[in-house]
C-alpha cells in the first residue's frame, strides 16, 4: 500500500519524510487495518520455524552442490531424488566418497556432505520442539486433516492472531484464497489471487492437496467440481477457499478458547470460579 502512495506523490525519491508520508496517506485512507500481534508461544513459534525454513534452504543450496561434485567425480552410486537429507543415504554416499582416489573435489564434497548432516540435524532438532509446541497450543490445527506441524507453525506465526480479520473473507484475501473479479458489463469472471501472504497460500496448497489425494470428503469435493466442467486446477482453487474458510473457524475457536481463562478467589467462603 505504501509502494501504491509513493507512486501517486507529487514529491520523487525516497527518504524517511517521503516514507512517513506515504505511510500517514495510507493509514488516514485505510483506518480498519487490521493489527498483527505476536507474543508468548506464537512468538517462539514463529522464530522456530523460520530458522528451520532459512536451515532447509541452506541445506537445499548445498545439496545442489554435492550432487554437481558426485557427478563430476563419476560416483558409482547412484543417487535418486530427496534422498540426502536421510541418514542411511549420507552414510553410503560418504563410504563412496571415500573409497574413491583422493583429491581437492573429492575433499570438498565431504565436507559438503559432513555440513548436510549437521544442517539435518538440527533442522530435525527445530522439527521435534516445533511439534512440541503446536501439540500444546493448537492441537485443534495438528487434528485438521492435511495439516501437519509444521503446517501449523506456518499458521500461527504467519496469521499473528486470527481474531485480527473481520470475517473469514478477509482471511481469504490476506491467504490468497479469495478469487478476484475481473468482471465487465455482462460478463462476470474471476481469476487466480496472485496476492496475499504466500507462505500462508503455499501451507494451505499443501493441505488441499493432501486432502485431494486421501482425505474423502475433498475427494469427492473435487468430483462434483469437476463434474460441473471445472478444471482441476479450478477446483483445486474452490478446495483452496474451502478449506481457508475451515483453517479459519479452526484457528479462531483455538484463539477464543485459549484467552478464556479461569480464575479461583478465595474470599473465606467456598471458592468462586470467575471466568476472565
Amino acid at each position: 500500500m505504501m509502494a501504491g502512495a509513493r507512486a501517486s506523490a507529487r514529491t520523487y525519491g525516497k527518504s524517511d519524510g517521503i516514507d512517513a508520508a506515504c505511510v500517514a496517506r495510507v493509514a488516514l485512507r485505510e483506518p480498519q487495518l487490521p493489527e498483527a500481534c505476536l507474543s508468548g508461544p506464537e512468538h517462539d513459534i514463529r522464530l522456530l520455524t523460520d530458522h528451520r525454513d532459512d536451515l532447509v534452504r541452506e541445506r537445499a543450496r548445498i545439496q545442489k552442490r554435492l550432487r554437481w561434485h558426485c557427478h563430476d567425480l563419476a560416483l558409482p552410486l547412484e543417487l535418486p531424488p530427496r534422498v540426502l537429507d536421510r541418514y542411511v543415504w549420507l552414510d553410503r554416499l560418504e563410504a563412496a566418497l571415500r573409497a574413491l582416489p583422493q583429491s581437492t573435489r573429492c575433499r570438498v564434497a565431504l565436507d559438503e556432505l559432513a555440513r548436510c548432516r549437521e544442517l539435518t540435524v538440527a533442522v530435525r532438532g527445530f522439527e521435534r520442539e516445533i511439534r512440541g509446541l503446536t501439540e500444546t497450543l493448537v492441537p485443534e490445527l495438528l487434528a485438521f486433516p492435511g495439516c501437519s506441524a509444521i503446517g501449523a507453525a506456518h499458521l500461527v506465526g504467519e496469521t499473528a492472531g486470527v481474531s485480527r480479520f473481520t470475517s473469514e473473507s478477509a482471511f481469504a484475501m490476506h491467504i490468497g484464497t479469495a478469487p478476484l473479479s475481473v468482471s465487465s458489463g455482462k460478463s462476470e469472471r474471476h481469476r487466480l489471487n496472485r496476492t496475499g501472504n504466500r507462505k500462508l497460500n503455499s501451507t494451505i496448497h499443501m493441505i488441499a492437496l493432501t486432502q485431494a489425494r486421501m482425505h474423502p470428503p475433498a475427494i469427492a469435493f473435487m468430483d462434483k467440481k469437476r463434474s460441473e466442467g471445472m478444471s482441476n486446477r479450478e477446483a483445486l482453487r474452490c478446495l483452496k477457499r474451502h478449506i481457508g474458510r475451515a483453517i479459519f473457524k479452526t484457528m479462531l475457536r483455538a484463539e477464543r478458547a485459549r484467552s478464556e481463562t479461569v480464575v479461583r478467589v478465595d474470599f473465606g467462603v467456598p471458592s468462586v470460579a470467575v471466568a476472565v
